[in-house]
């Protein structure tokens, strides 16, 4: 029998073995780096930001940019106005980023706010405002994926221990985690999503699956849901947040505007249907009263504030059951296309658009009213359709 009788080197073993596991993470962070799958380290680099559904990863990638950015004009909404994009010709000269996520939450709202003031560059902002956002999530501040210690604060130095735990994480599950490699090799070798924009806004494109008025029944069904879910102490809680937000805009001489986002006729009818339409009135009232108040607080005039759910061929286009086409505003009744977006620019920012009615204590009744006009007249002249629409989407909702 022959016997080894020579002896290992445990310390040059493990010391082999750190080294090539440091390597290895080495070359791992290396790959993740270039891939860039969450937009973060090479954001100028659109084919390769494009290969990924991005809005998955938003609330990692976009406090990040802001850093980075360091954008002078703002828009903060949920995902209906992703496609809002913040290169118009109205913030010429300006460095401009689109700062909407999906879910958007009241807090998060004001946080991203702060995050942008913070950076010292902030001049303009454009808010949307949406019934949905203020009682949707009632029992979480921020929804899945957000961290505060992400954001800044004007009135903080930025390097708080908390802060920089949270860099560290961010680091790691960026650059080298198995999941991060995973999504890396999808940004090399997937295919090309072409949603995501480098100023922060999206394209987004027809459903392939559901088509016509079939996304606008999928949208009814969420809109039902959520108002089922109404809860009056959050909304209470929301619109104090916002209240909070305004004047927090006011001390800081942000030049702010906001706007309610327009949505299709047939879901105003839907909420109005299954008798949540009075709350979603005096949700507008209260924005209205907000901003008034808030104006007071701190002897400014109020902030310019539109609502859009007067447009006529725009609200009211008969939906159709086929595929979309360019005559087409929404893809689901709520997120609008790109071409509405302009206008929605042109009009708060701009002197040249009258698609708008400018909101105050004087004219929301009137707005109020004139939506609710033509509201009853599109059912009246779609009556059968109306019908067939609030039939479709209360048996999404029983399947």
């Amino acid at each position: 029998m022959i016997r080894y009788t020579g002896r290992v080197n445990i310390k040059t073993y493990l010391a082999q073995t750190v080294l090539v596991a440091l390597l290895l993470l080495l070359c791992i962070g290396a790959f993740n780096w270039w891939s860039d799958p969450f937009a973060i380290w090479r954001p100028a680099d659109v084919e390769r930001l494009n290969r990924n559904a991005q809005t998955f990863f938003l609330r990692l990638s976009k406090p990040w940019q802001v850093s980075r950015i360091k954008p002078s004009a703002v828009i903060v909404g949920s995902s209906r106005s992703g496609t809002i994009s913040p290169e118009h010709a109205v913030w010429a000269g300006e460095t401009p980023y689109n700062l909407a996520l999906e879910g958007l939450t009241a807090y998060e709202m004001k946080r991203f706010i702060e995050h942008s003031e913070a950076q010292g560059t902030l001049k303009k902002l454009l808010i949307a405002i949406e019934f949905d956002t203020f009682i949707v999530i009632p029992a979480r501040l921020a929804a899945l994926g957000y961290a505060d210690g992400r954001m800044l604060n004007s009135e903080e130095d930025g390097k708080t221990w908390s802060r920089l735990a949270q860099r560290v994480r961010d680091y790691r599950d960026t650059l080298v985690t198995s999941s991060v490699l995973i999504y890396s090799l999808q940004t090399q070798f997937g295919r090309k999503l072409g949603t995501m924009q480098a100023d922060g806004s999206w394209r987004i494109s027809p459903n392939p699956q559901r088509t016509g008025r079939g996304t606008i029944s999928d949208a009814g069904r969420l809109l039902v849901i959520r108002s089922r879910a109404f809860s009056k102490d959050a909304l209470d809680r929301n619109l104090s947040i916002l209240a909070d937000i305004l004047q927090f805009c006011h001390r800081h001489k942000i030049d702010t505007r906001l706007y309610f986002s327009p949505e299709h006729l047939l879901l105003t009818d839907l909420r109005r249907d299954i008798g949540y339409g009075d709350q979603h009135d005096d949700f507008l009232r209260r924005v209205v009263a907000i901003n008034k108040e808030a104006a007071t607080s701190t002897d400014s005039p109020p902030f310019p504030l539109w609502g859009f759910n007067l447009m006529e061929n725009v609200v009211n286009h008969p939906p159709h059951p086929g595929e979309v086409n360019s005559a087409d505003w929404f893809r689901d009744g709520f997120h609008f296309y790109d071409k509405l977006g302009e206008i929605i620019m042109e009009q708060v920012w701009g002197d040249n658009s009258t698609a708008g009615m400018r909101l105050d204590s004087d004219t929301i009744d009137t707005y109020i009213a004139g939506v609710e006009k033509m509201r009853a007249q599109f059912v009246h002249d779609q009556q059968k359709q109306v019908l067939a629409y609030r039939k479709e989407v209360l048996e999404l909702i029983a399947d």
